[in-house]
């Protein structure tokens, strides 16, 4: 078995997290005598589960684990990962659930200081009360009623999955981004200085010694986690890039390919804001990619356009997790097929085919696309280069260079799914692709449970859904446009290393390619913020 870990980290990830385990849990098939209980593998389900694999083509144990309970005697099968989050970022999810009930002991004589809890959904306490997933008795969700990821939560998580940041405080409306504990939530002159933002507090916020949520929990979760493992398959992280989550992450990767999974797949999957950044939000973004791209095997960044199809609000976490879930799990999902499947291929394969990267170059995937039916929306890519920091002069040129950019894929992979023929996924995908060069189209004839298709995409169990990811020349052009940035807004004294990696990363790209040779402003070059 080629077990997945998944590493999720800040709130905006944590949702996006959340639809990708509902949707595996949705594959999960149960005899009709059997309770649906969700991820609630108990003696004989477990024994269903097993019997029934070929009503399914989803291996469940590469994305799930077998576990007890701690009254010892409860099976239990929860999700392969780790998720980070700040103080009250996860809602009303309880730490110790029905599977793991037992509280560690607590001192007779301990002070105890207790947070008003947030109370359960709609949603999560019909859940309870069906206990199915499937039930007509759960509520429509929407935007004004997923405010935490814990509100549509379909799964138990191991107690040790979850993980505390818990110098911050997160409020869905009031401090998205996290604040430090003790600010007020309202507002205040001090407040933009104690946002979870920036690269480096991500960074120094992971090295604190008393940060049980950096250091200590990769040597104990995730050493605990990867060596439940029979053979690991890869790991997927997902982050929130323009934050100090950002930084945060780096520090974990590193750390994990120091000192565990050296040779393993990793994939990044970007999460950035939508709009327009400040100058010192765009050196941060900067700073992160570099980071998480080194580090990485592949590094995919997503970002939703300002409007489109599928595209209704960018500020509900829920709907943007949504879409970009789309992508991850359909990208993902030959990784996690059952073998001799035709759809089946490794993790490290996929990343291969999107990048063509060998020895650790090119780990930058720069155009996903998501078609349904005749829609389509583009997640990737371009949308994630801001040029809001030029000038109207530079950033016509900009543009001028991206549309005369003469285009070379460099590598390509796409799935196409859905419960149809053969000819009709052929046909799905040949409308997609158009005339670009896609390759290592992965034919996976399931179609995305009903029971997570999300309103705001408009799914059925009928459609056909295509999702393709590629590398291309294009990312010389902007990764150009980066380093003008750096050289104009940068301090001197912190420039250089960041121009060293983006010399280095943008070569691997087009290695004939010089920002300025197709009539760029390199004067611009010259100013200084010094």
């Amino acid at each position: 078995m080629h077990e997945l870990l998944h590493l999720s980290f800040s709130a905006a990830a944590n949702h996006l997290t959340t639809h990708f385990f509902n949707t595996q849990e949705a594959y999960f098939s149960y005899d009709e005598d059997i309770s649906t209980n969700y991820t609630i593998a108990n003696e004989n389900n477990e024994a269903k589960i097993k019997s029934n694999s070929s009503q399914t083509k989803i291996d469940n144990y590469i994305s799930f684990r077998p576990g007890i309970g701690r009254d010892g005697v409860t099976e239990t099968f929860t999700p392969r990962c780790l998720l980070w989050d700040l103080k009250g970022g996860h809602g009303s999810l309880k730490t110790y659930n029905e599977l793991y009930d037992t509280a560690p002991d607590i001192p007779s004589d301990a002070v105890k200081i207790e947070i008003p809890r947030i109370e359960e959904s709609k949603y999560i306490k019909a859940l309870n009360a069906t206990g199915s997933t499937t039930s007509p008795e759960l509520p429509t969700l929407s935007s004004d009623t997923t405010r935490y990821w814990a509100d549509y939560c379909n799964v138990f998580h191991h107690p040790r999955s979850l993980l505390e940041v818990s110098g911050y405080v997160y409020d869905p409306i009031r401090a998205p981004k996290g604040l430090v504990r003790g600010t007020s939530l309202d507002g205040g002159r001090q407040r933009s200085n104690a946002e979870f933002r920036g690269w480096e507090t991500g960074v120094e916020e992971f090295k604190t010694e008393i940060n049980s949520a950096g250091a200590e929990a990769l040597d104990t979760q995730f050493r605990s986690m990867l060596e439940e493992c029979d053979m690991l398959g890869g790991v997927n992280v997902v982050v929130d890039v323009d934050s100090a989550w950002g930084g945060f992450a780096s520090e974990a990767l590193s750390m994990i390919r120091d000192e565990y999974t050296p040779k393993s797949a990793v994939v990044v999957w970007g999460m950035e804001d939508p709009g327009d950044l400040r100058r010192d939000e765009l050196k941060s973004r900067i700073e992160t990619m570099l980071a998480l791209s080194s580090a990485a095997t592949a590094y995919v960044p997503l970002a939703l356009p300002d409007s489109g199809v599928f595209v209704k609000s960018l500020d509900s976490l829920w709907e943007a997790g949504a879409i970009y879930n789309l992508a991850f799990e359909t990208l993902t999902l030959p990784a996690r097929v059952r073998v001799g499947e035709s759809a089946r291929a490794e993790l490290s394969e996929l990343i291969e085919a999107a990048t063509k990267g060998v020895e650790g170059e090119r780990q930058i995937v720069s155009d996903v696309r998501i078609a349904v039916g005749e829609n389509e929306v583009a997640v990737g890519g371009e949308n994630s280069v801001s040029d809001s920091w030029m000038d109207a002069r530079s950033r016509r040129r900009s543009r001028e260079r991206l549309t005369q950019a003469k285009t070379t894929v460099l590598g390509s992979t796409g799935v196409v799914r859905g419960n149809a023929s053969e000819e009709e996924l052929t046909n799905a995908w040949a409308r997609f692709a158009g005339k670009d060069t896609w390759a290592l189209v992965r034919d996976a004839r399931l179609a995305i449970p009903r029971t997570v298709a999300s309103p705001e995409l408009a799914l059925s169990a009928a459609d056909i859904v295509s999702v393709g990811a590629r590398s291309t020349s294009r990312t010389a052009v902007q990764l150009g446009n980066i380093e003008s940035f750096v050289q104009r807004w940068v301090r001197s004294s912190e420039r250089g290393e960041i121009l060293e990696q983006l010399e280095e990363t943008r070569h691997q790209y087009s290695s004939s390619y010089r920002y300025g040779d197709d009539g760029g402003d390199d004067d611009d070059d010259d100013d200084d913020d010094d």
